[in-house]
């Protein structure tokens, strides 16, 4: 028996498994099979091994929208249009708006977030490496602190010495017969933070061997999920609009690296009540009238809170007048 899975694009697999198996690498084709023959095509072939038992599990898994079609011995169907869902995610400041703007905000804080995705996954993750790469033009990598560690049902808030460590063990017992070693390095010169997290015998303290062993079991219930938070701060004097994003990259084992989305913040400009992108006496203004009747018109309340106290008054306004006289 031969099974082949046909790509509208070579992007579109994250991977295929037939039985627990990947298939080898793309090959491409001139046209898509069934009359679909817009573009270039790829497909992933393999050869089922003799005596197979039925029915064939085959998993597939895409990290973009598009067509797939699965042939199994010439009998197969194109897809209805996918998208992937991806298991890892990455999240920081946003106020209750929503809005991820950052105005005079220089602290911030991320959550990495990955997970042992049940829909894939048939055993614990006993390996778990995730690197984030910060970039040294927008943060002060001095001030990088991780705050907390959450691996499946255990959690923990790191101390003063844990920091300084570098390492933190957590038992993960007794739901899991291990424990979880974590270890983290930044790079001062490049930015680049790394974690990684093991899996290791209680009694033996050697790695687990054991595949329902892992640290991270096949998520059920929010116990395959795992969680990295840090705190970091802003360089100074970034200008307005200045975009600011993070990402980072989970490995589980040896599998492919899968990358979270990219979480942005923008730098908005302080003081600017009235969106023009200037700070002048029209923004005292603005700050009065709200301060007096509560709705003018084109007035953004976030940047007028000049001492971040969520009011805006009559102070708010002399500071945005003192920034005006500062800049002019």
């Amino acid at each position: 028996m031969q099974l082949t899975v046909y790509a509208s694009d070579p992007d579109l697999l994250a991977w295929v498994t037939v039985d627990g198996v990947e298939p080898a690498s793309f090959t491409e084709v001139e046209t898509f099979p069934g009359g679909f023959v817009y573009g270039r095509h790829y497909k992933l072939t393999r050869t089922l091994r003799p005596g197979m038992a039925e029915p064939i599990d085959v998993k597939v898994k895409t990290k973009t929208t598009g067509m797939i079609y699965v042939d199994l011995d010439g009998v197969g169907g194109p897809s209805e249009a996918v998208t992937s869902v991806d298991p890892n995610d990455i999240y920081g400041y946003q106020d209750a708006d929503g809005d991820k703007t950052l105005y005079g905000l220089e602290d911030l804080w991320y959550t990495i977030e990955f997970e042992n995705d049940s829909t894939f996954a048939t055993a614990s993750a006993h390996e778990i490496h995730v690197i984030d790469q910060l970039n040294p033009q927008l943060f002060d990598l001095s001030t990088f602190s991780p705050t907390r560690i959450k691996i499946g049902d255990q959690e923990v808030k790191l101390s003063d010495d844990d920091r300084k460590q570098g390492v933190v063990t957590i038992s993960m017992q007794p739901s899991i017969h291990a424990l979880a070693q974590v270890e983290w390095t930044l790079d001062q010169e490049t930015g680049i933070v790394q974690w990684h997290i093991s899996s290791l015998d209680p009694m033996t303290v050697e790695p687990t061997t054991n595949p329902m062993d892992g640290v991270l079991p096949v998520n059920t219930d929010g116990n395959g999920i795992g969680q990295l938070s840090f705190d970091i701060r802003l360089k100074p004097g970034l200008k307005n609009e200045t975009e600011i994003s993070n990402k980072a990259t989970i490995v589980f084992d040896e599998n492919e690296p899968i990358e979270t989305p990219t979480w942005t913040n923008v730098v908005g400009l302080l003081g600017d009540a009235n969106g023009d992108k200037v700070v002048d006496t029209q923004d005292a203004i603005k700050a009065i009238q709200y301060y007096l009747i509560k709705n003018p018109a084109d007035f953004n309340p976030k940047a007028a809170n000049m001492n971040d106290d969520k009011v805006v008054d009559t102070q708010d306004a002399i500071k945005i007048i003192k920034i005006y006289l500062h800049n002019r």
